[in-house]
């Protein structure tokens, strides 16, 4: 007994053709699209960004500097030097060529970089940042890095009752800030507060300047 016509196999078969054409092309359209946000920067995988990384689940800041200097150490006791000038670097020390040092209530001056109460994160606005600092010297190069960075923002800067997601003291974790529940890529929306601290870190530590 036939169960469908000559004509109905066909169509059925066109039909069948076409749902794979279809099929093919939104995969072809969706593969594209990934690509063309990961290409303009907004990848859900954000895992580097503005010299900042992840290692450990830390949010890790590193840079290096390139210097005139030939003679490491030459460049390492102009370092320290340098350093030393500044009020928050303490417990300075050094060996191997390695500069190790704590940094201690920090006060970011946000509007030097452009920033304003209004439209800056309060962490910066009224924070006081910490953090651990380890310069690696090299050849005309010395790379530092800085880490556990953490914050601690004066109550007079939140109002009743406000917190910093969900850091109900004002006090907290610069990756809990930053950071993913995978703890292994940054939030897109923290982008202009990495850029902030970015450009002060550089200015701490560019020994040109």
């Amino acid at each position: 007994m036939q169960l469908y016509s000559e004509g109905d196999l066909t169509s059925h078969f066109q039909i069948n053709q076409m749902i794979k054409s279809t099929l093919t092309i939104a995969l072809l359209i969706g593969t594209f699209l990934t690509s063309l946000s990961q290409s303009a920067g907004f990848s859900n995988s954000l895992t580097s960004y503005a010299n900042w990384s992840i290692a450990n689940q830390d949010a890790v800041w590193q840079k290096a500097f390139s210097s005139s200097t030939k003679e490491k150490e030459v460049l390492k006791n102009s370092l320290i030097v340098f350093l030393k000038k500044n009020d928050n670097i303490r417990h300075i020390d050094e060996r191997n060529f390695k500069i190790t040092a704590d940094l201690v209530k920090l006060k970011v001056d946000y509007k030097k970089y452009g920033g304003s109460a209004r439209y800056t994160s309060p962490v910066f606005v009224n924070g006081l940042w910490t953090g651990k600092i380890a310069i690696q010297l090299l050849d005309n190069t010395y790379v530092t890095r800085v880490e556990q960075v953490s914050f601690d923002v004066e109550r007079k800067g939140l109002n009743a009752g406000e917190g910093i997601n969900g850091l109900n003291d004002g006090r907290g974790q610069w990756n809990a800030l930053l950071l993913n529940k995978d703890k292994k890529s940054f939030k897109d929306g923290r982008r202009l507060d990495m850029d902030l601290l970015n450009k002060v870190l550089i200015d701490i530590f560019d020994l040109k300047k």
